[in-house]
């Protein structure tokens, strides 16, 4: 499946919202740089996880009881303040068998099935448009919260199960699969497949390392459980991906499944190297795959259209208090420095200089208006982030009575 389109009404945050979303099958793929990766960004609590959560909520339909992998939280998802139910409508592309043209590289068959989701104060509803009737169908719909944590006590018959593919986006609980399971029996070829998605400088081996998986990282070979908190978060939903996948291929491969990734901070813990090529390397490598994430990374922001970004802002218009929408805007900051992107409409920061910072400009400012020196400290602040003369400017900050009326 691919998530088309999203209707949210009075969910969490989200007052009222309509998004569309790129995938492989969405008008205009074949031109764009990245078809199959959209970006949310917006403020912590503006709505980003709501938006995944939606999805999943309200795609799984009736495949899953809510209510077993969320508790009672599902219960709590309409709008504070707000009367009757929260409502999401998704509607998602699936591909089923049908006539291939090999010599024409026809897609398969496609059909749009909608789910729609409310829910009240004491229950849950789902319904259904199936524009063909099929009511058999494997949802590949994988979600990815940002505590991840891998097991080996899981039960792989239980790989494919729905509520499994998306547990790990609703709770924190180790819904993710050990790689040290499985990864041993993989072939070399499809290690290196794998490897295409790793971070820079590090790349799996296939061998246990005493009882983990071995990992090469800048030249050295170590056990998975030696690598950086960051590598070790990014792996686990990565490999866990690829264990679901490879269960869905007749041939262990895993580059050619459908399906749509859910990620909410999908940028935790990058460093910044990393986070320049992660999207990129996942829309490489999974081709196939619509990945939907969740991020507060400039460097990820701006290296896409707008098109492929989602932002969660206020909604001043909808009423009551603290509501939030999400919009693709048409400020295009594909190729902007962090700083131009942070100042964007996407970010809104009125400057990416620290608050200190800002604040001594503001006293020098004031000061300038008194003291060559402090005129000349204040233009040299502005334009190189620093004075030469730092005692000088230190003592303008601390002190600007004793600069005042100097100015010859």
């Amino acid at each position: 499946m691919h998530v088309d389109n999203l209707v949210l009404r009075d969910f969490r945050a989200i007052a009222r919202s309509n998004i569309d979303f790129v995938h492989p099958f969405s008008p205009g793929s074949d031109n764009r740089e990245l078809p199959n990766i959209n970006l949310l960004v917006g403020t912590n609590g503006g709505g980003k996880s709501t938006i995944l959560k939606a999805i999943a909520g309200a795609a799984l339909g009736d495949v899953v009881n809510l209510r077993d992998i969320t508790g009672d939280a599902v219960l709590a998802w309409p709008r504070i303040g707000r009367t009757g139910d929260c409502f999401a409508e998704v509607t998602y592309v699936e591909t089923i068998p049908g006539p291939v043209d090999a010599s024409l590289s026809a897609p398969r068959s496609k059909r749009f099935t909608t789910e729609r989701l409310s829910v009240t104060a004491d229950d849950v509803k789902h319904s259904r448009d199936d524009e063909l009737g099929l009511v058999e169908r494997q949802l590949n719909l994988f979600g990815y919260g940002p505590l991840r944590m891998a097991s080996s006590q899981l039960d792989p018959s239980h790989a494919l199960d729905p509520e499994s593919m998306v547990a790990n986006l609703f709770e924190s609980a180790p819904h993710l699969y050990a790689p040290e399971s499985w990864l041993p029996d993989v072939d070399a070829a499809r290690i290196e497949e794998i490897n295409l998605l790793m971070p820079p400088d590090t790349f799996l081996t296939g061998r246990l390392h005493g009882d983990q998986i071995e990992v090469e990282n800048r030249g050295l070979e170590v056990p998975r459980g030696m690598l950086s908190d960051g590598i070790q978060s990014y792996m686990a939903w990565v490999l866990d991906l690829v264990f679901r996948l490879r269960q869905l291929s007749d041939d262990g491969s895993f580059t050619g499944v459908t399906g749509t990734v859910l990620v909410d901070e999908v940028d935790q813990r990058m460093h910044p190297q990393w986070q320049q090529s992660v999207l990129q390397r996942l829309a490489d490598g999974l081709p196939n795959i619509q990945f939907i994430c969740s991020a507060h990374s400039p460097l990820l922001a701006g290296g896409l259209r707008p098109e492929n970004l989602t932002v969660l802002e206020p909604d001043h218009n909808a009423p009551g208090e603290g509501a939030m929408k999400a919009s693709h805007l048409t400020e295009d900051i594909y190729g902007q420095t962090a700083d131009g992107v942070l100042t964007s409409s996407y970010f809104n920061l009125a400057s990416t200089r620290s608050e200190g910072f800002r604040q001594e400009l503001r006293t020098l400012a004031e000061a300038a208006r008194s003291t060559d020196q402090a005129a000349l400290d204040f233009i040299r602040m502005l334009t190189a982030g620093s004075s030469d003369d730092i005692h000088v400017r230190s003592e303008i900050v601390r002190r600007p009575e004793r600069f005042r009326g100097r100015r010859r």
